[in-house]
């Protein structure tokens, strides 16, 4: 894949970004519909998107993809977990404060990032149970 293809496949995104700097820049959008629309999208557009994937999968595939999501849970808790420790006893941080910090650090932007990327690049279909396993792991793991 050269840069010209990734170019193309990530405009749209930029695109979007760019929309809504505008929008809110020229005060067409305000703080209040912001959450409004944040809220929409986390608690029902994204979990919807992820059942409807998952439904539609074949179980074969989705049970082809237990490895990936063993190694999706050692790599994302254990990166939270090194970075946990490493900001608690090296550098010092509360408990508090390393917690935030780690979540910041190991919790991907599988959905928002993932879907338009990876979709463009493999097809919605392959990507579906990678992104709904990712969210498993951090929505059920490393938020509570």
């Amino acid at each position: 894949m050269d840069f010209l293809n990734i170019l193309i496949l990530l405009a749209p995104i930029f695109f979007v970004i760019a929309l809504g700097w505008f929008a809110g820049h020229f005060g067409s959008y305000d703080a209040k519909s912001a959450k409004g629309v944040s809220t929409l999208v986390t608690k029902y557009a994204l979990p919807a998107h992820f059942i409807a994937s998952i439904l539609s999968t074949p179980k074969d595939k989705f049970y082809s993809q237990i490895p990936f999501f063993v190694a999706l849970i050692f790599g994302i808790v254990g990166f939270y977990i090194i970075i946990l420790l490493v900001t608690k006893f090296a550098f010092k941080y509360d408990l508090t404060d390393s917690s935030v910090f780690s979540l910041n650090s190991a919790q991907p932007t599988f959905a928002f990032m993932g879907i338009p990327v990876l979709g463009s690049l493999f097809g919605a279909q392959e990507v579906a149970i990678p992104i709904a396993i990712t969210g498993i792991v951090v929505n059920a793991m490393l938020d509570p």
